[in-house]
């Protein structure tokens, strides 16, 4: 089997200050579920009565599995497993294409492989990649519930409040998910290269994998080009005003020393929050899942709120650690631009890092061959951009490029108008304006030019 190389980098334990309890819960998730309900119907009202009538998508039947839901569609399935350095049992889907070249696709923060392929067939990636003639992995980090599971852990709903599960953020993901996920790929098919597709998260563990020193040549060996769909390192400019107040009251500090376990988790046979969302999506007429679609991902005139409320949300929130959205969070807002290992204060940094800041991961390091496609603004407020896509403001996207060595970059567009999730939840208008150019980049060997 190809093993990718070991970085040795282990993450600190943070206890925490003390346990939310279970009545607690029991108390404010209701509480919350009913506040979203009471504002959606107030503003859905007009929408409900014709919301079913509509519906074309043809979204996950309530606990149905990727298998059924894939092969339901007329489509071929296997499932893999994939275990990480540190212990992290993950599964790894595949729509089998064998001896064609392989495409994997790695998702984005909250949610799970059902994101590539919970649409419409003729507008999820997926699917469509799979009928352009790749061999199709789908990837799944840890923490969804498809990455809940660990050698000596636990497995499930007994990892709900272990601390150690969930003590890692996206750096975490880089040095072990993500390559991990490639050498299974490449063990599996016998490629010596593959193509490699991340979307929001999906994309900056990859970044900084490539341009780690102990991974960086496994990368440039074995992927032709990484494909970067709303590519994420810096946050500092986000326009999204939730984010920033987030980060301004540094919530997730905060929530971290009481919770330092999952955020909006849940286990792949047991989705309250996810049958919660399309409860609430319905009977609101969708009014709630735009709100949730344009504060987390911005707006846009091409995202299909019913393909977003009926597939795309029909698996969301998929669950990350809280850590994860602490690390997240700490490049957002005031201060210089930062992309970095997370930060645990200079004391703490000194004893994890032997330095008093965090080390800065080096975008000129890379020598992948990258694509990338970014969803951009179609108007301004003032002298202020208003970005369709909250986590790619042009300066954050402009300050990444410019580190980036040249050649590396094979392709930059900016698709203006396209949210975070347009890529996935857009209509069929945005489908023509990205994905024949995403097709090119795949076929193309990047390794000859």
């Amino acid at each position: 089997m190809i093993t990718p190389p070991a970085t040795g980098r282990r993450c600190r334990i943070v206890k925490p200050a003390f346990a939310l309890s279970g009545r607690w819960c029991r108390i404010v998730m209701p509480a919350f579920a009913l506040t979203l309900l009471v504002v959606g119907l107030m503003l859905g009202a007009e929408r409900r009565s014709n919301v079913k009538s509509r519906i074309h998508v043809r979204p996950p039947l309530l606990n149905e599995s990727m298998q059924e839901f894939l092969v339901r569609r007329g489509y071929p399935f296997e499932d893999h497993e994939v275990l990480t350095p540190d212990g992290y049992i993950l599964s790894l889907q595949r729509i089998p294409n064998p001896g064609a070249m392989p495409v994997l696709l790695v998702h984005g923060n909250f949610f799970d492989a059902w994101a590539w392929i919970s649409g419409p067939n003729e507008r999820s990636p997926g699917q469509q990649l799979y009928e352009a003639g790749f061999d199709v992995w789908l990837a799944n980090n840890r923490g969804t519930p498809y990455g809940r599971r660990h050698v000596t852990l636990g497995e499930g709903r007994e990892v709900d409040q272990n601390a150690k599960f969930w003590n890692w953020t996206y750096s975490t993901l880089a040095r072990n998910d993500c390559p991990a996920i490639v050498a299974k790929v490449l063990h599996e098919t016998g490629a010596e290269r593959i193509n490699y597709v991340g979307w929001s998260r999906g994309t900056n563990q990859a970044f900084i994998a490539m341009q780690d020193p102990a991974l960086k040549a496994y990368f440039e060996r074995h992927i032709n080009i990484a494909t970067m769909i709303a590519p994420v390192t810096y946050s500092k400019h986000t326009s999204s005003l939730s984010l920033q107040s987030l980060a301004a009251a540094r919530a997730f500090d905060l929530l971290h020393r009481v919770w330092p376990y999952g955020f909006l988790s849940t286990d792949a046979d047991y989705k309250p929050l996810n049958w919660l969302v399309q409860t609430v999506c319905l009977a609101t007429g969708g009014a709630v899942c735009e709100l949730v679609k344009e504060q987390m991902f911005g707006p846009s005139p091409y995202d299909d709120m019913e393909v977003i409320s009926m597939g795309f949300f029909s698996n969301f929130p998929a669950g990350t650690a809280v850590k994860d959205v602490q690390h997240f969070m700490q490049g957002v807002g005031s201060g210089e631009a930062r992309f970095q290992d997370f930060d645990y204060g200079s004391r703490d940094n000194l004893a994890e890092y032997g330095t008093a800041a965090p080390p800065r991961f080096n975008l000129t390091a890379i020598q992948t061959p990258l694509a990338f496609f970014r969803g951009g603004s179609t108007h301004t407020l003032g002298t202020h951009v208003r970005e369709n896509d909250v986590y790619t403001e042009i300066r954050d996207h402009t300050k990444m490029v410019q580190e980036l060595a040249p050649g590396v970059l094979k392709y930059d567009k900016t698709f203006r108008g396209f949210s975070h999730c347009t890529w996935a939840g857009g209509n069929a208008a945005s489908w023509q304006m990205w994905w024949p150019d995403f097709l090119r980049v795949l076929k193309r060997d990047w390794r000859a030019s």
